[in-house]
């Protein structure tokens, strides 16, 4: 036995060198995107459970973050993907701002019963 592995095949070769369809591009970027998302979330309900941050403070985070993001875009990119990027961060930061809240509300609620065993 060789301790040389053969170059892969066609058939083998990692996703990144073979074609792919527009399909698999946008099927690629929702997993990256909800990877991001829930990362977001896990984290930033971490920092804000451990400083005690309001909702108000945490939006306050959030905002920033907006502004940072579509501020780097806008170096980048023309006028139109400035205003439609500066659009989906808004609806992403507001996905991640409620479901920190939903989330710190559930385990409030969860802690609660725990209490009350």
């Amino acid at each position: 036995m060789s301790d040389q592995t053969p170059p892969p095949s066609q058939a083998q070769a990692p996703a990144e060198q073979l074609p792919f369809t527009r399909e698999q591009a946008l099927a690629r970027l929702t997993v990256l995107e909800t990877l991001a998302i829930n990362n977001a979330v896990v984290l930033l309900g971490m920092i804000a459970d451990a400083q005690g941050l309001t909702d108000a403070a945490i939006e306050k985070h959030l905002n920033l973050l907006r502004d940072t993001t579509v501020q780097g875009v806008a170096r980048l990119g023309s006028e139109a993907i400035t205003s439609v990027s500066a659009e989906y961060a808004d609806a992403v930061f507001k996905v991640v701002f409620n479901k920190v809240k939903e989330s710190r509300e559930a385990r409030q609620q969860a802690s609660r019963a725990d209490q009350m065993q």
